[in-house]
């Protein structure tokens, strides 16, 4: 894709808004030339600085329009505001010659579930790049390539079991800390609601790691169920931790903490004010201390899964009687194999 000509800058709007607000000044330009652009203020950010000036301050925004052609596809443009300078300076600001054109992208929540289908038509045997027709990032490819009327459009279509374990493997994706080159493109590639037509084989094959991740997942879980059953041949009925009569509250507020527990409740609570719904998780320790998490997004947890959850509590409050622990800005989860379940409280199902 060429770069804009020099007499075609990026489109632009300065503003002198109310008297209370600073002035401001956008850019749209391609979402990949960002970071060209930020490189730019950047110098004269350190240009101010050498007689005294703050530096300005840049925001980013992303503005998408479904594409008429394919319903998979998003063009996207990015909104670049500068501020904190003034109405002259932003007169006289100029980035240079960035590309403008919106760039189009491909719908994540497409390429996973497409990743999803073709790994479960496998026999959910992950097939690498180049090793056959049935290689789940060539076929993923394919599926974005041949347009909405394709064969493997058809073949590879998600149903909502997919769709939900594709959201699994990205946020099993964004949980990872990268600790290679390719691991740091797999999570770039998924950090985002859209991908880059050139990224789309590299998310395809998180297939790959997701896979191996369960397939530990699913081994530790039987060590732990079949170390259970010999405890329970030879020592009779495992023995539950003792439980005080109720609930306790957890820390101090704005404490960070780290909580072992298990899930009695995933529910997902939709607003009509935004497209994604959050999900409400309620926890209870081993001790029968009640958490409860009110997360932005899925994380991937289930009604009876033992899980370690890191963050920070927001509040102490009181349900059905009964004290509970608020918590929020937490991390990934960590899913582990069964623990001792606490005993059922009277009244709870």
């Amino acid at each position: 894709m060429s770069e804009t000509a020099p007499n075609q800058p990026p489109a632009r709007h300065v503003i002198q808004p109310a008297a209370n607000l600073a002035p401001h000044c956008d850019f749209v330009v391609s979402p990949s030339a960002t970071p060209t652009v930020f490189d730019r203020i950047e110098m004269m950010n350190q240009e101010r600085n050498k007689v005294g000036l703050p530096p300005v301050q840049v925001n980013v925004t992303h503005s998408h329009q479904s594409d008429p052609d394919d319903p998979i596809f998003v063009m996207q443009s990015a909104t670049i505001r500068v501020q904190g300078a003034s109405q002259q300076e932003l007169d006289r600001l100029n980035i240079g010659d960035v590309r403008t054109e919106p760039e189009r992208k491909v719908k994540a929540e497409a390429v996973m579930s497409a990743a999803v289908v073709a790994h479960r038509l496998n026999g959910k045997v992950y097939v690498p790049r180049g090793e056959g027709e049935n290689s789940v990032p060539d076929q993923v490819n394919r599926f974005v390539a041949e347009g909405p009327n394709g064969p493997l459009r058809q073949r590879l279509a998600a149903t909502q079991a997919d769709k939900d374990e594709a959201g699994r493997v990205r946020i099993w994706v964004r949980s990872q800390h990268p600790t290679s080159d390719y691991q740091a493109a797999l999570r770039h590639a998924l950090s985002s609601e859209y991908v880059s037509v050139r990224e789309v084989g590299t998310a395809a094959s998180a297939m790959s790691g997701f896979t191996r991740y369960q397939e530990r997942l699913e081994e530790a879980r039987q060590k732990a169920l079949a170390k259970n059953e010999g405890q329970q041949r030879s020592d009779g009925p495992a023995v539950h931790s003792p439980r005080p009569a109720g609930s306790r509250w957890l820390g101090q507020k704005e404490q960070k903490v780290s909580v072992t527990a298990y899930v009695e409740l995933a529910h997902v609570v939709r607003n009509d004010k935004s497209p994604y719904p959050r999900v409400l998780y309620i926890m209870r320790t081993p001790q029968g201390d009640l958490v409860r998490w009110f997360a932005s997004e899925d994380q991937g947890m289930e009604t009876g899964d033992a899980v370690t959850v890191q963050g920070t509590i927001r509040d102490h409050s009181t349900f059905n009687g009964e004290r509970q622990t608020e918590m929020w800005y937490c991390k990934a989860p960590v899913i582990h194999p069964p623990l001792t379940r606490p005993p059922a409280q009277p009244g709870n199902k």
